[in-house]
C-alpha cells in the first residue's frame, strides 16, 4: 500500500537534501585537504579548492531556491483550486476536477467535494420538497416584495412564480386585507414571534380565495417567510355545517317540540281516551321525539363550543347538594332501567359553572344507566388531589374493551360491547363531557374492565384558574 506523503516531506526531499548534500561534498574537501603532505602542494590547490566549494554552493543554493519556488507555486496553485471551488459552490456551478496526490491538500479538496455533494443533495431535496409542496411557501423582503415563491402558487391562484416574483405582495390583498397583513408582519418583525391569520387573496381570475397565513421573520435573511394555505373547502364546510346547525334549531327543534307535546296531551286524554295500541303509538312517537330532542340538543351545545360561544359562569359549587340534585334529576332514568344511583358525601366544594357542572355528570350517568345490567349500581362520588377535585362515576355494567378506550370520547362513537346496539344515543354525550371538562381547564379519563364496569374520572381545578 503506497503511503501518503505529506506537504512537510516533500519540503524536505526537494529543499533539504541539496543541502545535505552540499554538506557532505564540503567534508570530503576538508578531509582530502588534511591529507596533503605538502603545505606548498595545500596552498597550492586552496584556491582552486575555495573555488570549487564556493561554486558549488552558489549552484546548491540556486537550485534549492528554484526547487523552493517550484514547491510554493504548487502548493499556491492548488490554494487557488480550492478557493476557486469554494466560489463555484457558493454560485452553485460545477467544481473543478479533484486534485491529485495523497498530500494534506488533496486529502483538503477530497473532503471539500465530498461535502459540496452532501450540501448539494441536501439543497435538491428542500428544492424538490417546497416545489412539490401543496402549500405557497414565499419569502418577502422588508419592502414587500416577492423574492422567491414556489411553483404551487400557479395551482392556487394562477400566476406563474416569474409572473409574481419581484412584485409587490400587497397587489395579491384587499385592502381591508393590506391593513390585517401588514399589521400582523410588523408585529412578527419586531417581536420575534410566529404569527398565524385568515386573509383572503386575489386570484388571476379575480376570484378571492380563503387563505391561512403562517408568517415568520428570519433575521439572517432579512425577509418574512411565509407558508400559505387555501382553506375554501374548509370555510365552504363552516358555513354549510352553520347553515345545518341553524337549520336543526329552528326548522327541526321547535316542530319536535310542538309534536311532543301533542303525544303528551294525546297519552293523557286531553282529546279523549285512547285505545291501548293508540296509546302505544303516542308512547312510541313521544320516546322518538325526545331522542330527536337529545340529539339537536347536543348538537348545537357541541357547535357553540366548537365556535367558543359558550361563556361559563363560575360560581361556588357544594358537590354533595349538586350530587343530590343530579340523583333525584336522574331517579326516574334509573327507575326505569332497573339502575340505583348511589351519591357519596365528600364536604367539598369548588369554583365552577353549576349548569355546565350538571350537564357533564348527567352525561356520564346518563351513560352509566344505559350500559348498566338490571339491578346494578352506579356509584358518584369526589376527593380531593392537591389543588384538584377528581369526581368519579362508576358503574357496574358491561364494561369497555381496552383497544376501544383511546376512542371513548370521540363524536359519534359507541365503542361498547356488542350490547350497545340495543342502546339508543347521539354519540355525542361523552365528547360533549369531555370538552365542558377542558373548558373548565380539567381533565377527563376512563377506566373499564370488560363484564366489570366502567369508570370516568373528571379532575377540575377547586379554583378558578386566572383568579
Amino acid at each position: 500500500m503506497e503511503s501518503k506523503t505529506s506537504l512537510k516531506s516533500r519540503f524536505i526531499r526537494l529543499v533539504c537534501v541539496p543541502l545535505a548534500i552540499q554538506a557532505i561534498i564540503a567534508c570530503i574537501v576538508v578531509i582530502w585537504l588534511l591529507q596533503m603532505e605538502s603545505i606548498v602542494e595545500f596552498h597550492t590547490s586552496k584556491e582552486v579548492l575555495a573555488l570549487l566549494v564556493g561554486g558549488g554552493l552558489v549552484v546548491n543554493l540556486a537550485l534549492v531556491a528554484f526547487l523552493g519556488m517550484q514547491l510554493g507555486k504548487d502548493i499556491s496553485d492548488r490554494f487557488a483550486i480550492l478557493t476557486d471551488n469554494v466560489e463555484r459552490f457558493r454560485r452553485q456551478e460545477k467544481l473543478n476536477y479533484l486534485q491529485g496526490g495523497d498530500d494534506e491538500l488533496a486529502i483538503l479538496d477530497q473532503s471539500f467535494h465530498e461535502m459540496a455533494a452532501a450540501l448539494n443533495q441536501a439543497i435538491a431535496r428542500e428544492r424538490d420538497l417546497i416545489e412539490s409542496a401543496a402549500s405557497i411557501i414565499c419569502a418577502i423582503n422588508g419592502e414587500f416584495v416577492i423574492d422567491t415563491i414556489n411553483p404551487a402558487v400557479e395551482k392556487l391562484l394562477g400566476f406563474t412564480p416569474q409572473q409574481l416574483i419581484g412584485s409587490s405582495l400587497l397587489g395579491l390583498l384587499t385592502t381591508e386585507g393590506q391593513e390585517l397583513l401588514l399589521e400582523t408582519l410588523y408585529q412578527v418583525r419586531y417581536s420575534g414571534s410566529e404569527s398565524v391569520l385568515e386573509i383572503p387573496l386575489k386570484a388571476q381570475n379575480g376570484n378571492l380565495i380563503d387563505s391561512f397565513w403562517m408568517i415568520k421573520w428570519s433575521k439572517d435573511k432579512n425577509h418574512w417567510i411565509c407558508v400559505v394555505q387555501d382553506i375554501s373547502e374548509r370555510k365552504l364546510a363552516e358555513n354549510m355545517r352553520r347553515q345545518i346547525v341553524n337549520m336543526v334549531s329552528h326548522d327541526i327543534r321547535s316542530p319536535l317540540s310542538t309534536i311532543n307535546v301533542i303525544f303528551a296531551s294525546l297519552q293523557i286524554g286531553v282529546y279523549g281516551a285512547l285505545t291501548p295500541k293508540a296509546l302505544e303509538l303516542t308512547q312510541s312517537g313521544e320516546r322518538a321525539c325526545a331522542q330527536l330532542l337529545n340529539l339537536t340538543g347536543d348538537l348545537l351545545a357541541l357547535d357553540r363550543l366548537e365556535a367558543g360561544m359558550l361563556v361559563l359562569e363560575y360560581s361556588e359549587v357544594d358537590l354533595d347538594q349538586q350530587f343530590a340534585s343530579i340523583s333525584s334529576m336522574m331517579f326516574t332514568v334509573a327507575q326505569k332501567a332497573r339502575v340505583i344511583i348511589k351519591h357519596h358525601n365528600c364536604g367539598l366544594k369548588l369554583m365552577a359553572d353549576r349548569d355546565r357542572l350538571d350537564q357533564i355528570l348527567t352525561n356520564l350517568i346518563s351513560n352509566a344507566i344505559k350500559f348498566s345490567q338490571p339491578g346494578g349500581v352506579v356509584h358518584l362520588h369526589a376527593s380531593q388531589i392537591d389543588d384538584d377535585i377528581e369526581i368519579v362515576v362508576k358503574d357496574q355494567g358491561i364494561g369497555i374493551a381496552e383497544n376501544h378506550l383511546p376512542f371513548i370520547f370521540d363524536r359519534y362513537r359507541q365503542v361498547r360491547t356488542s350490547d350497545a346496539t340495543k342502546k339508543k344515543g347521539s354519540g355525542l354525550g361523552l365528547s360533549i363531557a369531555k370538552a365542558l371538562t377542558e373548558l373548565h381547564g380539567g381533565t377527563i379519563a376512563v377506566a373499564s374492565e370488560v363484564g366489570k364496569g366502567t369508570s370516568f374520572y373528571v379532575r377540575l381545578p377547586m379554583a378558578r384558574k386566572g383568579s
